[in-house]
């Protein structure tokens, strides 16, 4: 039995000495998969945008996120980028949580969004036959977002799909922007503000133009206009005062 159980303790010794993988991430690791991560987001970009051949594992890979997304696989190579970018760059974020959530959000507002057809988003061709039925998947929110529909619609029927799609949509938009209700709501109105007081500036001054040409009109006719004297030469006519009598 002493035996047995030496022998197992040395083999687990030698599996925990194979193991390479590290168990604390330095900024180099996160380098390298950052790297990874835009390497495949050009690649994909290259099979999904221009249409070039990917090859047996390319195609195959392509067609599993669409599979898996529908539409919403399109806009995947720029979350790849995004992703990797941010690894790379992650000395200089405070915080990478609120990307990573945003991101979550967004993506399957979209894919639920295609699925229920979202304030008609979505084509109705092909019609929906079953949840696995490859040809609506792809052409709408593949089967995540086909599964978070069914599940959704169950429990709150179509619009409360449509509730909770705008309200992942509003919360990704958010936490990738950093930005808050209150302070959208405040620049909002610093905006119609501004914009109203330009408007209102703009107004007087124009106002101020036309008075004043109208003033140098009315000027300019009560000029006194040379008339022609008798001798043929130019002169002023004099106006006499009313009343009076020449002698």
């Amino acid at each position: 039995m002493r035996r047995r159980s030496k022998k197992r303790g040395s083999r687990s010794r030698h599996r925990a000495r194979r193991l390479p993988w590290p168990t604390v991430f330095t900024q180099r690791h996160y380098d390298l998969i950052g790297l990874g991560l835009v390497a495949a987001a050009v690649f994909f970009a290259l099979v999904f945008y221009l249409s070039w051949d990917g090859g047996k594992v390319g195609d195959a890979l392509a067609w599993g996120l669409l599979y898996l997304f529908g539409l919403v696989a399109y806009v995947l190579p720029l979350v790849l980028f995004g992703s990797g970018a941010l690894l790379i760059l992650r000395p200089y974020v405070p915080s990478l949580d609120p990307f990573r959530t945003g991101a979550i959000c967004l993506i399957s507002a979209l894919t639920l969004g295609l699925s229920a057809q979202t304030f008609g988003i979505g084509s109705d061709n092909p019609a929906r036959e079953s949840v696995l039925y490859a040809p609506y998947l792809t052409a709408h929110g593949g089967l995540i977002g086909e599964l978070l529909y069914t599940g959704i619609a169950s429990l709150f029927q179509h619009a409360g799909a449509v509730l909770v799609s705008v309200f992942l949509a509003a919360a990704g938009v958010l936490l990738l922007t950093g930005a808050s209700i209150s302070s959208a709501l405040n620049r909002t109105k610093a905006i119609f503000s501004g914009a109203a007081r330009r408007a209102g500036t703009t107004s007087q001054e124009f106002a101020a133009k036309l008075e004043e040409r109208l003033r140098n009109t009315d000027t300019a006719g009560t000029q006194v206009q040379p008339q022609p004297s008798l001798d043929g030469s130019h002169g002023t006519v004099a106006l006499e005062p009313e009343g009076t009598v020449e002698t």
